[in-house]
């Protein structure tokens, strides 16, 4: 018990460190017009597809810690890592997604479905995540029935 503590401190540690990361830019692709040229008009470019920022290395740890819980039948120290996981990474659909995994696997069918659907929201469309959870929103709906 006092090894996994150590372990979701450090983890929660680490996780501290990436919020002093510097924020990233981008500057516009658009392209600059020789001289005398005018700028093209960016209304019809199509927006960029949505994509999913990395995890962090403390989520993605305490992702895996969770796996590893649940296969030694723990799923309450499963739940409280994945529960850390979220918090870390609030707008990462893949977290959500486990910790509806985990609540299904638990007979906990209402929460499973919120989970599962607040990760389909942060999804883009046509992502692992975003199938993931479409397929999980299934597979609970068929058996509220």
């Amino acid at each position: 018990m006092m090894r996994q503590v150590i372990f979701i401190t450090i983890a929660l540690l680490l996780s501290g460190c990436s919020l002093l990361e510097e924020p990233t830019f981008t500057t516009s692709s658009a392209p600059v017009p020789e001289s005398g040229g005018e700028i093209a008009d960016d209304a019809d470019a199509l927006p960029a597809a949505r994509q999913l920022p990395p995890l962090r290395p403390a989520t993605t740890t305490l992702i895996e810690q969770a796996e590893a819980e649940m296969a030694a039948g723990q799923p309450g120290i499963a739940g409280a890592a994945l529960e850390n996981a979220v918090r870390i990474d609030p707008d990462h659909p893949r977290p959500w997604l486990a910790l509806a995994q985990l609540r299904l696997q638990e007979g906990d069918i209402r929460q499973a479905e919120l989970l599962a659907r607040r990760a389909l929201n942060l999804s883009p469309a046509d992502t692992d995540e975003a199938k993931a959870a479409n397929a999980l929103l299934v597979r609970i709906q068929s058996m509220a029935r």
